[in-house]
């Protein structure tokens, strides 16, 4: 697949519009109005009749922390209020809360994943949370820290217009809570790793704290296709130029059988006439204004993304930059972090916010 250059992405708004996937059910987790991004990986868990959730699902919530100062050692914090727990995995969920040892805190370990139980943490660190059983049994867990905007049987009918929108009807969109966060958007793409790239970009993404779009290729295995899913939307990819088209539908149905839902993000052909054969097909090639390859200067680069971040608004409303598996990568990455961190007006993004 060719990748160049090109103008602002392809009608991204359009885009945007139509990739929205239609959700089975609601997300188990909220943080706030916020969904829990990693919801498909790490699910809220009830085990005879005890809510346990992810101990990172602390992380997201405003005015609370989650570390681990050493291994086995799961920290939560109140930044607000000093209050804290201190849980130790090898003493059975022993646990220090306000000076005080409490035992018996429920806790235990999927794989590299520790869940805590509920109800106990968040007591101590004064979060609020709700429940929600939906008509088809399945349960919602909301924590807040936090003054939220909608009520979580709203949000709920946010993600049921969305479905319902998804399968036909009805005709009006879906209303979608306004963001808060009124920062303009640097739009950071990616492939899933490449077969013996010596550098990852997606890898490097996630070191530096950004948030941003993976293109899924065709042949990605379930934890790679899992991992790029819960970053909020994502694309497909693939190097079949014969039909290109094609094997971005077979690959659309292979990952969905692993995400429950479909997209319709692509990266450029950077052929208008194979682009626009694809929006055809059904799906929306994005054009980046910058992709970073072996082959590009990194300080040309990083000037040019530094002029976009001082334009006015009203010329440069998001902007979209494509990181491949390389070495130019790797060093921009850091950089770029560093510049958004710097900014008041800019923030990382994935494709769906």
């Amino acid at each position: 697949m060719r990748r160049r250059k090109g103008a602002a992405a392809i009608l991204l708004a359009l885009c945007l519009l139509i990739s929205s996937p239609a959700r089975a059910a609601l997300p188990s987790l909220f943080t706030g109005d916020e969904a829990w991004y990693r919801d498909p990986l790490e699910p809220l868990v009830i085990r005879d009749g005890v809510y346990y959730v992810p101990a990172d699902l602390f992380g997201a919530l405003d005015g609370v922390t989650f570390t681990m100062p050493a291994e086995g050692n799961l920290l939560f914090e109140n930044t607000a209020t000093g209050a804290y727990v201190s849980i130790l995995f090898s003493k059975n969920g022993s646990a220090a809360t306000g000076g005080e040892i409490v035992e018996g805190i429920g806790i235990y370990r999927d794989e590299t994943t520790f869940y805590v139980e509920a109800d106990p943490v968040c007591d101590a660190l004064g979060i609020r949370r709700e429940i929600m059983t939906s008509e088809d049994g399945s349960v919602t867990m909301r924590l807040l820290s936090g003054d939220s905007r909608f009520t979580i049987e709203q949000l709920a009918e946010v993600y049921e217009a969305d479905a319902g929108w998804q399968r036909g009807g009805p005709e009006l969109l879906p209303v979608t809570p306004e963001r808060e966060d009124t920062r303009r958007r640097l739009y950071l793409l990616c492939t899933s790793p490449e077969e013996d790239a010596s550098y990852v970009a997606s890898l490097g993404l996630a070191r530096a704290g950004l948030n941003y779009t993976v293109f899924l290729w065709d042949d990605a295995d379930p934890a790679t296709i899992l991992g790029g899913a819960v970053h909020g939307e994502y694309g497909v990819a693939t190097d079949d130029s014969e039909d290109l088209a094609g094997s971005l539908a077979a690959a659309n149905e292979r990952i969905a059988a692993y995400t429950h839902r479909r997209t319709v993000l692509t990266i450029s052909t950077g052929d208008p006439a194979q682009d626009a054969a694809l929006g055809e097909a059904g799906f929306c090639p994005i054009t980046p204004d910058l992709t970073v390859t072996s082959f590009t200067d990194p300080d040309e680069a990083m000037n040019e993304i530094a002029v976009w971040l001082e334009e006015e608004e009203s010329v440069r409303p998001y902007a979209v930059v494509f990181f491949t598996d390389c070495w130019m990568s790797e060093q921009m990455i850091p950089r770029v972090a560093d510049l958004l961190g710097a900014s008041d007006g800019w923030t990382s993004a994935n494709l769906g916010y």
